[in-house]
């Protein structure tokens, strides 16, 4: 048997070969895993803005098995790194927002929670970290609370409320959404 009759790669050949798979498989990971993290932070973009909807139709519409009306209200996190969430309360009609605490007792509920996937971050809602949308039961306003830095609690009376969300608090615009929130309508728009 001859050898020099054997064709085969050479191993600069297999390396080189090698190379460019690894290049043109990078080049298309990198885009898709971005359009990924993109379509991800727009599908919960509208989610959290279909949170606020729903926290206030429940205001307008729920009513508890004693027959009692029971105000809402939604809080957002975005404190606690570990576990940003969404969670909506209930509580008595008469409670007024003074009474609120961000706490479960007896007369306030848990009725669910949504945390956000990983990735997704609430960076700021009109520069605070923790806020309340705070809807009644039976004069179907709401009311917009956030609790500063020394836990003190105070009404935002503006009538527009922004809520910064972004992919793992990236700076790239392609990477972050704002949504409007016009309390005096009770619209949401989101970019």
């Amino acid at each position: 048997m001859n050898l020099k009759n054997i064709k085969a790669f050479t191993l600069i050949e297999l390396f080189v070969s090698i190379t460019i798979l690894f290049i043109i498989v990078w080049t298309v990971y990198i885009p898709y895993s971005h359009y990924q993290n993109k379509l991800l932070l727009k599908q919960w973009t509208k989610e959290i803005s279909q949170n606020i909807i729903e926290a206030r139709n429940m205001s307008i519409n729920w009513v508890n098995s004693l027959s009692w009306n029971l105000s809402i209200w939604l809080y957002l996190n975005s404190e606690d790194l570990n576990n940003e969430y969404i969670k909506y309360y209930s509580y008595p009609h008469f409670f007024t927002w003074s009474q609120i605490k961000v706490n479960e007792t007896s007369d306030i509920k848990l009725i669910k929670s949504k945390s956000l996937p990983y990735g997704v971050t609430i960076n700021k809602i009109n520069w605070k970290s923790k806020y309340l949308f705070y809807f009644d039961s039976i004069t179907w306003e709401g009311k917009y609370i956030y609790w500063d830095s020394l836990w003190n609690k105070n009404i935002f009376t503006w009538s527009l409320i922004n809520i910064e969300v972004s992919f793992k608090n990236s700076s790239s615009q392609s990477l972050q959404k704002i949504i409007n929130y016009y309390t005096k309508s009770n619209i949401i728009d989101y970019n």
